[in-house]
């Protein structure tokens, strides 16, 4: 079983359209093209990435 990267940036995007709040999106952006692209469609305000 596998999980898409990143999962859940649509319905980030849909909690952004829907509310007037700064969205954040953490799960599993492994890159800073993929926090970019987010950013870029509007799909979430802010980005939490992590290094293993």
């Amino acid at each position: 079983m596998s999980t898409p990267a990143p999962p859940h940036l649509g319905f980030a995007g849909w909690i952004e359209q829907q509310q007037s709040v700064p969205v954040m999106h953490a799960v599993r952006i492994s890159d800073v093209a993929t926090a970019w692209y987010g950013m870029a469609e509007a799909l979430h305000d802010l980005v939490g990435m992590i290094r293993r």
